[in-house]
């Protein structure tokens, strides 16, 4: 008896040990987000959305499915959650915020592979305040996720486009940064328009 209450203690020490050594790798646990994006102008050249598109690699894609398989409930939850942090999405013009609305379109997909598979997650940011890029004026866009987790970036310039008439007059110029803090942009992502 008394050596199966000393295993009975041994066995809750290491749990209590191993709990403690774990809960540090899961607090820190951080993915990346390659994002595509485009901003999308109405007939009066003013930013009316944004488009935002990123695939999870294929860990963080199989917690999601293991979760919920049903991917249209798991995309409806996913997107839910998004909206509490702003989508991973802040805009400014001129360096004044944009103020954004609720999404509504999205869609998420499972792209199967032979041994695994990728989730990739497309939806529409609507504007609710006016942005008129038309003349000489610098977007802002900027990916954070206050959790920490994320790590949201774009591989290219050419990954933020604009459409419509005001593809010929703005450029994306993206800037690598030396540091920044954990779920801070690690780009600073500019849109410049010319009139």
């Amino acid at each position: 008896m008394k050596g199966s209450k000393q295993k009975t203690f041994f066995i809750a020490i290491t749990t209590l040990l191993l709990s403690f050594l774990v809960q540090p790798a899961f607090a820190h646990f951080h993915y990346e987000l390659p994002v595509k994006s485009t901003l999308i102008s109405n007939n009066n050249q003013k930013l009316s959305a944004i488009q935002i598109s990123w695939t999870y690699d294929e860990e963080v894609s199989d917690l999601m499915l293991k979760d919920q398989k049903n991917i249209k409930k798991l995309g409806k939850k996913l997107i839910n959650d998004l909206g509490k942090i702003q989508y991973f999405t802040a805009l400014k013009l001129d360096g004044k915020p944009i103020e954004t609305g609720r999404v509504k379109q999205f869609n998420l997909e499972e792209i199967k592979h032979k041994d695994y598979s990728n989730l990739k997650l497309t939806f529409t940011l609507p504007v609710t305040s006016a942005a008129t890029l038309k003349g000489n004026h610098v977007l802002t866009v900027n990916h954070e996720d206050p959790a920490a987790s994320a790590i949201l970036y774009y591989d290219k310039p050419q990954d933020l486009r604009v459409n419509g008439p005001l593809q010929n007059k703005c450029k994306t110029i993206i800037v690598e940064k030396k540091k920044f803090e954990e779920g801070e942009s690690p780009q600073d992502v500019k849109v410049v328009c010319k009139a």
